[in-house]
C-alpha cells in the first residue's frame, strides 16, 4: 500500500496529470482538423482512424518521457545541466546505480533511458503527422488501392461517391444554348441518347425522362430536386450548336453536399460520330465518378454508333417522342411516320427499326396498322441487332399488342430487363403482361419498381392505380389516382379515368366532384364518364347527348365504343329509328374490325343486334361471344369482354344465364363488375335488379370487396 502511495506521489511530483491533460487536448484539437481536411478533400475513411491510431500510439511514449524526464528537468537532453559527482544524490527520473549489476547493464539501461527525450518524442509525433499526409495524399493523387480501398479518380480534379453508396442519378433536360427554337429537338435528342446511355450501366439507377422533365428551366436547389427525385446525383448541362459545330458542356453533382464530382466541355466538330463519341464519354466519366463498373458487354454496348446520319438520327428522336404519347392514336401514327422517314434515311439503324417496330405494333393493337409491316420491321430489327435490348423490347411489343401472344411476350420483356434492370419501359411493360396472366400482385409491384424509377411519372401511377382498382382495393386505387392528378392536373384523361374509379367504388359523389373540379363536363374526349354519370343518375337523354359528342377518332376499338353506346342509348329513350341506324353502321364496322381479340368483336355484334331489335340473334352471339373468351389467357379483355356479353344476354331477355354468369365471374379482378357498377349502371341495375338472384350476386361482390380492401 505503501509503495503505489508512493507511486502516486512520484507521478504528481512529476507533473505526469497535466502532461495527461495536454496531450488529450491537443489530441481532441488534432482530430478535429483531421476530420476536416477529411470531408473538405473527401478523404477515405481510414484517415481520421489512422490519425486516431496514431495519437494513441503516441500516448504511452509521451508519458514515458515525461516521467523520465521530469525529474532531469527541460533542457537536460539538449546542452543543458548534466549531472554531476557533485550533486547531492542520483539523478531524479533515473534509477540509482546498483552495485549489484554489472558495469555494462547499467550503461545499457541508461542508453535506453536516453531514447526518452523530449526531442525524440517531438520528432516522433512530426513523423507520425508526416506519415498520416503522405498516404493521404497519395490517396488524393493517386487514387485506386492507395491506402488499401478501391476509389476511382475523377476528370477535372473533382471527388468520388463512396464506394458502398446506392448510385442513384438524375440527368435534368439540358440547356438550349443556342438560342433558337430550331436548336431545341437536338439538344432534347441529346439529353434523351445520354439518359440512354446511362441505363446500358447496371450499377446505376438512373431516373426515368418523364420525372426529369417537370426541372426544365426550374430554379430549385439542387438538394431539393434530387429529394423530390429519390437520387443522390444530378447530371446537368447544355448544348450549344453553331456551323459544323457543337460544343456540350456537363457537370455531375453530389446532390447532398452540392459538390461537383466531375465535369467537361466537349468542343468538337457536328458529326453523328463525333455526338455518340462524347455521349459515350460523358457515360463512361459518370461510371467512373459514381464507381460504378462497367461490364464488358456495357462498354461495348455505350461505345456503338447507332447511325452515322444525323437526320436520321433527329427523326429517330422525334419518333420516340411522339410514341411516348401515343395514347393519342395521332401522336402513334406521327410517330410511325417519322422513324419510317429515319429508317429511309439509314437503312442500317437498329434502334430507329426497333421503335418502328413497336409503333407499327401499338396501332396493329388498336386496329389501324397491317401484321405485313410489323413483321417488316421486326425482321430487319433482328437482322440488325439480335438479341439487344432494343430487339427484345420490339419483338415483346409485336407479340402483345400485335398477337396478343401474353406468354412470350413476357419472355421477351423479361429478357429485356435482364438488359437493363432499372428501365423504365421495360418494368411497365412486364407489369401490363403481368396483370394479363393474372399475377395482379406481381403486376402492382413491378409498377411501383417503374414508380420509383419514374417518381414523376403519372401515368405509371394511372397504370398502378387501375390495376387496384381491377382488383377492388379501391381505397388504394383511388388514393394513386389522387396522386397522379397532382403530378399532371391538366390530364384529361387521367381525371376521366379517375371519375370512372370512383363510380366502380360506387361514390358517384366523388366521380361528379372530380368531373366538375377538372372541367370534364366541357370537355367532349371525357364523353364516357359523362355518360356514366349521368346513366347513374337516369338521366338517358344527357346520356345520349354525350355520346352523340363524342369526338372522332380512326381507332376502331373507339369507334365501335361510340357506335354501340349511340345504339344502347337510343334504346333506352326509345328512339328506334336511330337505335337500328347506330347499330346497322356496327355492324358495317365489325366486318372489317382489325383488332386481335375476338371476344370484343363478338360483344359489339350483339350490341349491334340488340340495337336493332334482333335479340334472339344478339342472344345467340353473346353465347358464342362467352364460348371463344379466355381469361385464363387474357384476364383484362376477355373478362371485360365477358362481362359485357353477359350484360348484353340479360338485355336480350336472358337474365337468369346473364346473372348466373355474373355471379360465376364476381370473384375475378374486374373494374366493370362491382357492387358501385351493380347500383348505377343501368345493364345491371334496370335490367337485372329485381331479378330473385340478385342479392346473391351484390353480396358475392361485396364480400369479394372487402376482402380485397383488406387483402
Amino acid at each position: 500500500m505503501d509503495g503505489f502511495r508512493k507511486l502516486i506521489g512520484e507521478l504528481h511530483r512529476r507533473s505526469i496529470w497535466q502532461v495527461l491533460a495536454i496531450y488529450l487536448a491537443g489530441s481532441w484539437i488534432a482530430l478535429q482538423v483531421v476530420e476536416t481536411l477529411a470531408e473538405t478533400l473527401d478523404l477515405p475513411e481510414w484517415a481520421p482512424g489512422l490519425a486516431f491510431t496514431l495519437l494513441v500510439v503516441g500516448l504511452p511514449i509521451v508519458l514515458a518521457t515525461a516521467f523520465v524526464q521530469e525529474g532531469r528537468g527541460f533542457g537536460g537532453d539538449d546542452g543543458g545541466h548534466e549531472p554531476s559527482a557533485a550533486d547531492d544524490g542520483p539523478v531524479t527520473g533515473a534509477p540509482a546505480a546498483d552495485p549489484n549489476l554489472a558495469l555494462g547493464s547499467q550503461e545499457a539501461l541508461e542508453a535506453a533511458l536516453s531514447l526518452f527525450t523530449w526531442r525524440n518524442a517531438v520528432a516522433g509525433g512530426i513523423a507520425a503527422f508526416a506519415l498520416w499526409g503522405i498516404l493521404s495524399a497519395g490517396w488524393i493523387f493517386f487514387g485506386p488501392g492507395f491506402g488499401g480501398e478501391e476509389v476511382s479518380r475523377t476528370a477535372a480534379g473533382g471527388t468520388v461517391a463512396p464506394a458502398d453508396a446506392v448510385q442513384t442519378i438524375a440527368v435534368l433536360p439540358f440547356e438550349n444554348m443556342s438560342g433558337t427554337t430550331e436548336a431545341e429537338p437536338f439538344t432534347v435528342g441529346i439529353h434523351d441518347d445520354i439518359l440512354t446511355q446511362l441505363s446500358k450501366i447496371s450499377a446505376l439507377q438512373v431516373t426515368s425522362r418523364t420525372s426529369v422533365l417537370d426541372y426544365r428551366d426550374s430554379t430549385k436547389p439542387i438538394r431539393e430536386i434530387a429529394d423530390e427525385l429519390g437520387v443522390k446525383s444530378i447530371l446537368e448541362g447544355g448544348v450549344q450548336t453553331a456551323p459544323n459545330r457543337v460544343r456540350i458542356n456537363v457537370q455531375l453533382i453530389d446532390a447532398e453536399s452540392d459538390r461537383h464530382l466531375w465535369a467537361e466541355t466537349y468542343d468538337r466538330e457536328l458529326t453523328a460520330e463525333n455526338v455518340f463519341e462524347i455521349q459515350s464519354e460523358i457515360a463512361r466519366n459518370v461510371a467512373e465518378a459514381l464507381r460504378a463498373e462497367l461490364a464488358p458487354e456495357e462498354e461495348a454496348a455505350i461505345a456503338a454508333i447507332p447511325t452515322t446520319d444525323l437526320d436520321a438520327l433527329a427523326l429517330y428522336h422525334r419518333g420516340r417522342e411522339l410514341f411516348a404519347d401515343r395514347t393519342d392514336p395521332q401522336s402513334a401514327a406521327g410517330a410511325e411516320s417519322a422513324l419510317e422517314e429515319a429508317v429511309e434515311a439509314d437503312s442500317e439503324f437498329a434502334a430507329a427499326w426497333a421503335e418502328l417496330t413497336k409503333a407499327r405494333s401499338w396501332l396493329l393493337g388498336v386496329g389501324t396498322a397491317d401484321e405485313a409491316g410489323v413483321q417488316e420491321a421486326l425482321q430487319r430489327t433482328k437482322e440488325l441487332a439480335r438479341g439487344s435490348f432494343e430487339a427484345e423490347m420490339a419483338e415483346g411489343y409485336f407479340l402483345y399488342y400485335g398477337r396478343r401472344e401474353m406468354e412470350s411476350a413476357l419472355e421477351r420483356f423479361d429478357a429485356a430487363a435482364r438488359l437493363r434492370p432499372t428501365d423504365t419501359d421495360a418494368i411497365q411493360a412486364r407489369a401490363l403482361i403481368l396483370r394479363r396472366l393474372s399475377s395482379w400482385d406481381e403486376a402492382v409491384t413491378a409498377f411501383e419498381q417503374a414508380a420509383a424509377l419514374d417518381p414523376r411519372n403519372s401515368d405509371v401511377l394511372r397504370l398502378k392505380a387501375e390495376t387496384l382498382g381491377m382488383m377492388r382495393r379501391f381505397d388504394e386505387s383511388l388514393a394513386v389516382f389522387a396522386q397522379a392528378l397532382e403530378l399532371d392536373p391538366s390530364n384529361v384523361l387521367l381525371s376521366a379515368d379517375y371519375a370512372e374509379y370512383a363510380i366502380s367504388a360506387g361514390d358517384t359523389a366523388l366521380a361528379a366532384t372530380i368531373v366538375r373540379e377538372n372541367g370534364l363536363d366541357e370537355r367532349p374526349e371525357a364523353w364516357l364518364v359523362n355518360q356514366q354519370l349521368a346513366w347513374a343518375r337516369k338521366d338517358f337523354e344527357a346520356a345520349l347527348s354525350f355520346a352523340n359528342g363524342a369526338p372522332p377518332s380512326q381507332v376502331p376499338l373507339y369507334r365501335a365504343l361510340v357506335l354501340a353506346m349511340r345504339g344502347l342509348g337510343n334504346r333506352r329513350i326509345g328512339n328506334e329509328v336511330r337505335s337500328q341506324a347506330a347499330g346497322d353502321s356496327l355492324l358495317v364496322m365489325m366486318e372489317s374490325f382489325s383488332i386481335p381479340s375476338p371476344a370484343w368483336r363478338e360483344a359489339f355484334v350483339s350490341i349491334a343486334l340488340l340495337s336493332k331489335g334482333r335479340t334472339d340473334e344478339a342472344q345467340a352471339v353473346a353465347r358464342d361471344c362467352l364460348e371463344i373468351v379466355d381469361p385464363e389467357h387474357d384476364a383484362l379483355d376477355d373478362v371485360n369482354a365477358t362481362t359485357l356479353c353477359l350484360a348484353q344476354l340479360g338485355e336480350a331477355g336472358d337474365r337468369d344465364e346473364a346473372i348466373d354468369g355474373l355471379i360465376r365471374i364476381a370473384n375475378r379482378p374486374n373494374r366493370d363488375l362491382s357492387s358501385g357498377r351493380l347500383a348505377h349502371a343501368p345493364a345491371f341495375r334496370d335490367v337485372l335488379g329485381d331479378h330473385p338472384r340478385f342479392p346473391e350476386l351484390e353480396a358475392k361482390l361485396q364480400e369479394v370487396e372487402r376482402a380485397a380492401q383488406g387483402h
